[in-house]
């Protein structure tokens, strides 16, 4: 701990000794600093600052265009390698000017600065695309990637693609060259036909190629079936083209086209043989589009599907009732929702009473296929050592049983002890545990419990949690009975029960629901957190600890907010180390949920899968278009900027940075949240602070509930709740 005694140079305190002995082995020494307040105060460069400087000033050597004096100036010249045009010449600072120099009229500044002579165009025949500066010159690049950057090019410019990776190499002849700020390069093959190369505009498409596979097919190209569309790849057409959807036989689950129309004549779509492409009027043969406008196809497994991109509802507000996605409900003020009751059901002041030996009340569910399933419920018990239980009963006679007040271990009654228990339907048991002890039954006690089957995973888990603090607390998890199917397919009644063998107390219910989520996320190992849908949550410390995970304090922001809304739960289909297109493939599980409120995370790991910025934010508005015709809000979060212990860095800090500062905001969603913002950056730096994330990129308890209040502060203004 730093004295600081504000004593001035040439003190003799041992204190300002010790001081000066700690900054200097700071200054010196940091690895990771780049900056460091002196025994006054002062903020002065490391060692490590300067030669992070150093190796940024040679990385800036070269000369940096700063436009036309007359038409782009005044100009403040800061380096001596900044030139500016003037009168078709370059100049730069004459060494004798002071610098930093703003220029006000050439009559004053001329005597400033000196002719830069052939040295910017040599600096600029040596850069890539230097060779398109040459009329007539023929240039070889060796992939797309090296072409997508390239700007200034003209008509008739040649390029040879050596391989592309996609099939398609080949030589290439510019045709158009529109406005680089609004469309793509348009380039013609040496057989003929005409592609769009290039990655402007990068929101629309990367890919590239002759083939159906990989191409942006113009100029009224017909393409048949022939060749099968990869999952999640792209295939666009414009203004009058003709495009025959290809054999259904050939394309991998999930495959996409994007029709994006253009200027002229709206484009038709024929189908595949027998195959109909289906609008909400019925399947037709054929549909012309609506000019300028975006569509996208899917093949579903039987049919040809077309929905509008970007056609729903658009940004909040969002209105959510209170009981909205609930599939069975009591409020305890009514026995109107319950049957099949068993002994004695009475209604007390806002709860029902459920007295005697046996007593037994059911609540129908409703069916709900695959959506993601999570009951609410508050109970107490007027005697500490009588057993009552929920009961999650299955067609097939399997069911769960939560116990309060006794011990699955040793089979006894135990005061203040929660127990699960799951049953196959012949009556042998699949998994037990005790949950938790020491807990009071005696007063309301709130739970909440999350039915999930891991994506991947064969079994369906129930995760158990403690709702009578502020924020939820993981207690345990259990598996489900085997052969339930999707999550909660089978489903048919939740009730409660009391105890077969003795019971003279009463069980008092004041609330047990089940629902559909309100909230859903999906995501990779940042949206997963610590939670029982990851099927592989081992790079974590495992399922136990709740508050490592941004919807725990999302929801606290949530139930803060409308405390009233009982059905708060984020529900959480985070994966870790998944790609945009992994999490893709599972979208259709999320949208099952229809939920009101959808966040999707944008990964972390599409860096690695050298997934390029276009293909990032087409594949997340995707994504966004079908949760917002689903009418749904969604709202897309931005990535975590990983730190110097992370891999790849500053490579993948470099691509995350540029995704949230310039894509993020322009992409579909609703609502767009920079969780660098939620106050998780490292001071004077652009990445998450390394005492946040140990690992460079996945946050700490304090870290997740930063980006949940971040969240929630962004969100929260948008929702409206109704009875």
């Amino acid at each position: 701990m730093p004295y600081n005694t504000g004593n001035p140079v040439g003190s003799r305190s041992p204190k300002d000794l010790l001081d000066n002995a700690e900054n200097l082995d700071e200054l010196v020494n940091s690895p990771t600093k780049e900056r460091h307040p002196d025994r006054l105060g002062v903020d002065r460069k490391t060692w490590h600052g300067m030669e992070t400087d150093f190796q940024q000033f040679l990385a800036d050597s070269a000369y940096q265009p700063l436009g036309d004096y007359d038409v782009d100036g005044p100009f403040t010249i800061e380096y001596r390698n900044q030139v500016f045009i003037k009168d078709g010449e370059y100049y730069r600072a004459a060494a004798s000017t002071d610098l930093p120099y703003t220029t006000t009229d050439w009559a004053t500044d001329e005597s400033s600065f000196v002719g830069a002579g052939d040295a910017v165009l040599r600096q600029d025949l040596g850069s890539p695309g230097g060779v398109f500066l040459v009329k007539d010159a023929m240039a070889k690049v060796d992939n797309v990637a090296a072409l997508r950057p390239l700007t200034g090019l003209i008509d008739d410019q040649v390029i040879y693609l050596a391989d592309d990776g996609d099939g398609g190499a080949g030589l290439y002849r510019v045709v158009s060259t529109p406005d680089p700020e609004n469309a793509p390069y348009l380039f013609e093959l040496d057989n003929g036909q005409k592609v769009a190369l290039g990655g402007i505009p990068r929101n629309v498409s990367d890919l590239v190629g002759p083939a159906v596979e990989t191409g942006l097919v113009h100029s009224r190209a017909t393409l048949s079936g022939g060749g099968a569309i990869s999952s999640n790849r792209n295939v666009a057409i414009t203004d009058s083209d003709s495009y025959t959807l290809p054999d259904p036989s050939g394309i991998s689950s999930g495959a996409c086209v994007s029709v994006i129309t253009g200027s002229g004549a709206a484009p038709t779509i024929n189908t595949f043989g027998a195959e109909n492409i289906t609008t909400s009027a019925g399947g037709v043969s054929s549909v012309a589009l609506t000019e300028l406008s975006a569509y996208e196809f899917r093949w579903n497994g039987a049919t040809w599907a077309m929905i509008e991109a970007g056609s729903g509802s658009g940004p909040g507000p969002v209105s959510i009732q209170l009981d909205e996605n609930a599939l069975a409900i009591s409020n305890g003020d009514s026995v109107a929702p319950w049957t099949g009751d068993t002994g004695n059901l009475s209604v007390g002041a806002g709860e029902l009473e459920l007295t005697g030996t046996g007593s037994v009340v059911q609540m129908p569910m409703l069916s709900i296929g695959n959506q993601g399933l999570i009951f609410y419920g508050s109970i107490r018990s007027d005697s500490p050592t009588e057993t009552s239980f929920v009961r999650i009963l299955h067609s097939n006679s399997a069911d769960i049983l939560i116990y309060f007040n006794y011990n699955i271990g040793t089979l006894t009654r135990e005061a203040g002890t929660l127990s699960f228990r799951s049953r196959l339907s012949g009556g042998s048991t699949q998994d037990s545990k005790v949950l938790a002890t020491g807990l009071d039954f005696t007063s309301n006690y709130k739970f909440v419990m999350e039915w999930t089957r891991p994506s991947g995973a064969g079994l369906t888990y129930v995760n158990f949690y403690d709702d009578n603090g502020a924020d939820l607390s993981l207690v345990n998890s259990g598996e489900a009975p085997g052969g339930t199917g999707s999550a909660g397919a089978e489903i048919v009644s939740v009730g409660v029960e009391n105890d077969t063998a003795s019971f003279t107390g009463t069980t008092y219910i004041q609330y047990l629901q089940a629902s559909a989520p309100n909230f859903t996320s999906i995501g990779d190992s940042i949206c997963a957190g610590h939670n029982g849908y990851d099927p592989d949550p081992s790079h974590y410390a495992g399922v136990d600890n709740y508050s490592s995970s941004w919807q725990c304090h999302l929801r606290t922001e949530i139930k803060a907010a409308f405390p009233g809304l009982r059905n708060n739960f984020i529900y959480n289909r985070g994966v870790g180390g998944e790609t945009s297109l992994q999490i893709f493939d599972r979208f259709d599980d999320l949208l099952a949920d229809g939920a009101p409120v959808v966040i999707i995370g944008g990964p972390n790991n599409d860096y690695g899968a050298a997934m390029s910025y276009g293909n990032r934010a087409d594949t997340l508005n995707r994504m966004t278009s079908w949760a917002q015709d689903s009418s749904a809000t969604v709202v897309l979060l931005g990535a975590i900027v990983p730190n110097t212990a992370a891999g790849s860095y500053p490579a993948n800090a470099n691509y995350y940075d540029k995704w949230n500062e310039d894509y993020l905001g322009s992409t579909r969603a609703d609502v767009k949240v920079d969780i660098m913002e939620s106050g998780i950056r490292q001071s004077g730096e652009r990445y998450i602070d390394t005492a946040i994330a140990v690992d460079g990129t996945h946050p700490s308890v304090s870290g997740y509930e930063s980006i949940g209040e971040y969240i929630g502060s962004q969100l929260t203004p948008l929702i409206t709740v109704t009875a």
